[in-house]
C-alpha cells in the first residue's frame, strides 16, 4: 500500500489526503482481507467500558504493536469489526484482475526475453509450487514438475533489412545490427523537448548528458534528431492539473524559441514529440500525460520513461 501511495514513512498512513484515499480504496476493491489473531482468542470486554481500539486488540494479542497511532480496517466477517491493520493480511490464492504495477510488467517482459533453457528453467522451478497450493488440492488438481516434450517445425526466421537495403540473417537466434541504420525515416527531421518529473532522483546536469547521448545514438543510426528544443522539471505529485499546467508552459517555452509556424508545422508532420522522465511508482502522472497528449493537445506524441533507465 504504502508503495501505491508513494510514502516511506508508516506515520504517513495517519495523513492522507483525499486522492491517496481513493487509491487506496480502487487497489483493495474487491480484495478479501483478513483478521490474524496471534492466539486466536480475545480477551472480553468490560461492558459499558470505554476503549480505544488499539487498547482492546493489544490485550487480547501476544506481541506488542509497532505503530500504535497506525491505520486501522473495517472488516465484515458475521458483524463489522475495526481491526488494526498490523493485524490484518490480504488472503491468499486470490485471482490479480487490476492492471499490473510498472515494475511486475518490467519482470514479465524481462522474463519474456530470456533463453529457451533458461525460461525454460524457470517454469520448471515455479511448477512446484503448486503441490502446496491449496486452490488447487482443494480442487484435486495436479500440476505435473516436468513439462511434455512437443514435436514442432522451426520455421525460416524473415531477413530484416535496414540501411542501404542491407538484409541480415538470423545467426544464433540473434541479429547483429552493429553500424546499421534504419531502413527508412518518416520525418525530415525530428524536433523534441524534455520534461523531467523525476528531479530528486536524476538532476538536470546528468540529464542533459545523457540526451546527448541520445542524439548521436540516434543520429548514428540515421536518424535526424535535433538537439531538445527546451528541458524544464516540474512536480510529478502536485495532481492532474498541475501537470497540466506544466506541459502547456513547456509548449509555450518551445512556441516562444521555435516559432509557432515551425512548432505546427512539426506537430502536423509527426515530427515533435515530448520526452517526459518519471519517478518511481507514477502511474498517476503517467495517465494524466497520456491524457494531455491524446485529448488535450491531440498533436503531440509523449514518450514517458522510468528514471531507472539513466541511472
Amino acid at each position: 500500500m504504502m508503495t501505491a501511495l508513494g510514502l516511506r514513512n508508516v506515520r504517513d498512513l495517519c495523513n492522507l489526503n483525499d486522492r491517496q484515499w481513493k487509491v487506496i480504496t480502487k487497489l483493495f476493491k474487491g480484495v478479501i482481507i483478513t483478521e490474524n489473531k496471534p492466539d486466536n482468542k480475545r480477551r472480553p470486554d468490560d461492558p459499558g467500558r470505554r476503549r480505544k481500539i488499539l487498547d482492546f486488540h493489544r490485550a487480547g494479542a501476544l506481541f506488542e504493536f509497532e505503530n500504535s497511532d497506525g491505520m486501522a480496517i473495517t472488516i465484515k466477517h458475521r458483524r463489522y469489526e475495526i481491526v488494526p491493520m498490523e493485524l490484518c493480511e490480504i488472503a491468499p490464492e486470490q485471482i490479480y484482475k487490476k492492471q499490473l504495477p510498472d515494475a511486475s510488467r518490467d519482470a514479465m517482459v524481462k522474463f519474456s526475453t530470456l533463453r529457451p533453457d533458461d525460461k525454460k528453467r524457470r517454469i520448471e522451478g515455479v511448477s512446484t509450487r503448486y503441490r502446496n497450493c491449496e486452490a488447487m488440492i482443494d480442487a484435486g488438481m495436479v500440476v505435473a514438475s516436468q513439462p511434455m516434450d512437443v514435436g514442432a517445425t522451426l520455421l525460416p526466421t524473415p531477413r530484416i533489412k535496414f540501411g542501404r537495403n542491407n538484409a541480415i540473417d538470423v545467426r544464433n537466434g540473434a541479429w547483429n545490427v552493429l553500424s546499421q541504420t534504419v531502413y527508412s525515416v518518416a520525418g525530415q527531421e525530428y524536433n523534441w523537448a524534455v520534461l523531467n518529473l523525476a528531479p530528486t532522483d536524476i538532476d538536470m546536469q546528468t540529464l542533459d548528458r545523457c540526451m546527448s547521448e541520445l542524439v548521436d545514438c540516434a543520429k548514428n543510426l540515421g536518424i535526424p534528431l535535433r538537439n531538445p528544443a527546451h528541458a524544464m522539471m516540474a512536480d510529478p505529485w502536485g495532481g492532474p492539473e498541475a501537470l497540466k499546467t506544466a506541459l502547456e508552459k513547456l509548449m509555450s517555452e518551445i512556441d516562444r524559441k521555435a516559432g509557432s509556424d515551425a512548432l505546427n508545422n512539426a506537430l502536423k508532420n509527426n515530427e515533435f514529440f515530448i520526452f517526459v522522465v518519471l519517478p518511481k511508482d507514477a502511474a498517476g502522472p503517467k495517465a494524466t500525460i497520456k491524457f494531455w497528449g491524446d485529448m488535450v493537445h491531440d498533436a503531440a506524441i509523449n514518450q514517458a520513461l522510468s528514471h531507472s533507465v539513466f541511472v
